[in-house]
């Protein structure tokens, strides 16, 4: 006779394969931790604004901030809108180092204007114009400047004589005249010398000779 023994086998749980936990996010203050980023690489705009200083026959000055991409006829601009700007910008002369600025497509970088640059500012009235005749500009030996109404066909000679005159010379050497850092001597002319309305010449005394013994 066959004895059949049953025996009860524990329960077993199935178990899955091990899998890893996610990463928890980390909070701080309950906000998230954020990872630094790399700093910005974005490129600076390199300011080009320069500063010069305007000056007037009056001996007012004013300093002005322009660009050295800003045309002459950008800085008349300027002029006319602070407090020198009485005269209109067809009216307005402006000299550097002793050359007028034309306007045009020339910037103030092309006209060798840079940081600290002094401009000189003349005014050139039409109604103040003597006909046929052209409005330039003596500077004196003690910096001051003059209105000298003359044709620009006036020889060089005779225009030194006349402007001697006006600034008060009368005995002793004659002064010479000067444009642009070059003398104007002879029978040349205002107008082969380059002068034209609005241009300032310097006029200069010699020194006396010294003798010799």
């Amino acid at each position: 006779m066959s004895i059949c023994v049953m025996m009860s086998m524990p329960s077993m749980t199935y178990y899955p394969p091990y899998a890893p936990m996610a990463p928890a996010c980390v909070y701080v203050n309950h906000m998230p931790l954020q990872v630094p980023t790399e700093p910005s690489t974005a490129a600076t705009s390199v300011c080009d604004s320069i500063h010069v200083t305007v000056s007037t026959m009056d001996g007012v000055h004013e300093v002005l901030s322009v660009k050295a991409s800003d045309t002459v006829k950008d800085l008349k601009e300027y002029i006319k809108d602070c407090r020198l700007g009485n005269a209109k910008t067809e009216d307005m002369r402006l000299h550097h180092a002793g050359v007028q600025l034309h306007e045009g497509k020339a910037t103030m970088s092309e006209c060798g204007v840079t940081e600290g640059s002094k401009i000189e500012m003349v005014v050139v009235s039409k109604a103040a114009q003597v006909p046929r005749k052209a409005r330039v500009f003596i500077r004196t030996t003690s910096g001051e400047m003059r209105p000298y109404d003359v044709h620009l066909s006036t020889s060089a000679a005779e225009a030194t004589a006349e402007a001697a005159k006006l600034c008060g010379f009368g005995e002793g050497p004659l002064p010479t005249l000067s444009f642009r850092g070059r003398l104007i001597t002879g029978s040349k002319s205002l107008k082969d010398a380059g002068v034209e309305m609005g241009s300032v010449m310097k006029l200069t005394i010699p020194e006396p000779a010294v003798d010799v013994q």
